[in-house]
Order: structure tokens, then C-alpha cells, then sequence
């Protein structure tokens, strides 16, 4: 009796011993266990990896369609490495997978990560002092309008400053709480011009269209508020200036903290605006050697706050 319970203890042992040493060799064989961690300077990517020791490494950048292949590498005795890979002008910037694999003596192990390439990683020196000083432009244009407007508050006549202060305040207020309630569409119109879905190309063209006909219309009624000289509409103009100028600086911001200074698509609205001011100045504005003289922009807006220009011409014959 005590001999068969031995006998059967073994046959029980030896039916169970493979399959231990089945399991063992699939659980060495699965890709777990490396670790993967990517890092962007200028443009360099730098690849860290944590794994077993002495295997063998390579790695990808991307999707399986355009992935791009980095510089294999061994892991030293503490299972560490790291790879530095100068990024071709050609990489898609944005979010891109990045994966890794090793091999030692017949087990593998893999890893991915997510590494996010900037605009500037892949821009030369050329497009990045290009972007920058468009930046800047925008950035520019925003403040001198915003100057503007706060100079039609602070040179009113007396009785209208107030109106005209809250008039500025509330454009500001409608802006910013449409955003804070999640109605404000800078996020959404960041989003859609600097991806590649198949509407890009449409939401490019409203993106420059609906933008510069907005200015186009605002600059015209600036003008036409500057001819009727009404009080009333000037604290309309204040508002609705201050209401667009913190819309748009609203889109700037989104563009800049999804690109960076490298706006690409993401500035169309923007320079959409401006360009729409700019023209409007040019078409609707009068000149002052226009005929009846004295109708021109300057001296109109210098008498709708009670100025004016300098009275006689020292070059100007007795």
C-alpha cells in the first residue's frame, strides 16, 4: 500500500512536470517586460530602454505605413541602453508611436510609447525664423487692436466713458464665459486645421473666408460709425471689437499650445482677420487729399474725441 501511494505520487509528478515547463517557456517568451521611454531635444530624439540584460535592441518610429527604423543597440549588464537619432525633415510631427524590441537566447521582450515631434524638430533654421516672425505679427496685431479700442475709451468725452468701459468689458465677458461653457469653437477649429482629416481642406478655406469677411464687415461699419458720429454706435463697435479681439487671441492661444510658435494651418484665422482689417482700412478709410479735404481718417477720428491737428503748415507760404 505505502509502495503504490509512492508509485502513484510519481505518475502524478512526472504528468505534471511538462506541463510546468510548457508554461515557463511561453510565459519567456512573451513580450513583456522592456521598458520604453522617449524624450525630443532640437532634433534629436533620444530613445531610453530598460530591459534584460545583453539583448539585443531595435526600434521604430511611427505607424506601419511611414515608420521609420532607428539604430539597433545592445543593452549593457544592467539591462540599459540608449539611442540618439537625428530626425529627418520628413517625420510626421505630432503624437507617433514608438516601439521597441530585444531578443536574448530566444526570448523576446517588447515595448511602446508615445513621443511627440514638434513642428521645430523637423523645421530648418529658414522656416523657424519665418514662423517665428509670424507669430509676432499676430501677436502684434492683437495688442495695437486692442490699444486701439481701449484708446476709443480712454479719449471719449466724459459722459461716454463709462458706456464705452462697459461696453469693453462686456466683450471680453461674453467671449470668455461662451469658452468657459464649452460653447467656444477655438479648440475645435485648432484641432481640424492642423489635422489631416478628409474635410481639411474645406475647413481651410471657411478658416481664411469667414474670418477676413468678418473684419472686412467690422472695418467697413468702423467707418460708417465714424461718418454718422453717433455715440450709440461707437459703444457697439466697442463691443464687438472686444468680443472678436478676445475670440481671436482665444485661437491663438489653442494654435500655440497645440504647436507651438510653429502655427502652420493653425494661423489661417488669425492672419485671415488682420488681412481683413487691413484691406478695409485700404478701401472704406479716406484719404486726406481727397476732394472737400479735411474728410480724411486721421482728422475724422482726431474730431470724434475732440482733437485736433496741428493748425497751419510751417512750410506752407504767408
Amino acid at each position: 500500500m505505502r509502495w503504490s501511494a509512492l508509485v502513484f505520487a510519481a505518475l502524478i509528478i512526472g504528468a505534471l512536470a511538462p506541463s510546468a515547463s510548457a508554461g515557463g517557456a511561453s510565459h519567456g517568451k512573451g513580450r513583456e517586460g522592456l521598458r520604453v521611454v522617449g524624450s525630443v531635444s532640437g532634433s534629436t530624439l533620444t530613445v531610453d530602454l530598460r530591459g534584460r540584460a545583453r539583448s539585443k535592441c531595435s526600434e521604430w518610429l511611427g505607424s506601419k505605413k511611414d515608420r521609420a527604423r532607428l539604430p539597433g543597440i545592445y543593452l549593457g549588464a544592467k539591462g540599459r541602453g540608449q539611442v540618439e537619432w537625428d530626425i529627418p525633415s520628413d517625420t510626421q510631427t505630432g503624437d507617433n508611436r514608438l516601439k521597441a524590441l530585444c531578443g536574448y537566447s530566444g526570448v523576446r521582450t517588447a515595448g511602446h510609447t508615445t513621443v511627440d515631434i514638434p513642428e521645430s524638430a523637423v523645421s530648418g533654421t529658414f522656416s523657424t525664423v519665418l514662423n517665428i516672425l509670424l507669430y509676432v505679427f499676430l501677436v502684434a496685431s492683437l495688442a495695437v487692436f486692442f490699444f486701439l479700442l481701449l484708446w476709443l475709451v480712454i479719449f471719449a468725452p466724459e459722459s461716454e466713458r463709462f458706456p464705452r468701459a462697459l461696453a469693453l468689458i462686456g466683450g471680453a465677458v461674453v467671449a470668455l464665459a461662451s469658452e468657459v461653457a464649452g460653447i467656444g469653437f477655438a479648440e475645435q477649429l485648432v484641432d481640424s486645421l492642423a489635422g489631416s482629416s478628409p474635410v481639411g481642406e474645406g475647413v481651410k478655406l471657411l478658416a481664411a473666408i469667414i474670418p477676413g469677411g468678418a473684419a472686412v464687415a467690422f472695418g467697413w461699419y468702423f467707418f460708417y460709425v465714424l461718418e454718422r458720429s453717433t455715440y450709440k454706435a461707437i459703444r457697439w463697435m466697442v463691443l464687438l471689437g472686444m468680443l472678436t479681439l478676445v475670440t481671436f487671441a482665444v485661437i491663438l492661444a489653442e494654435a500655440t499650445k497645440t504647436n507651438g510658435v510653429f502655427l502652420g494651418a493653425a494661423a489661417i484665422p488669425n492672419a485671415s482677420f488682420v488681412l481683413g482689417l487691413i484691406f478695409s482700412v485700404l478701401t472704406f478709410g479716406g484719404a486726406e487729399d481727397e476732394s472737400g479735404g479735411g474728410n480724411g481718417v486721421v482728422r475724422r477720428l482726431l474730431g470724434r474725441f475732440g482733437l485736433s491737428e496741428s493748425s497751419g503748415n510751417p512750410f506752407a507760404e504767408d
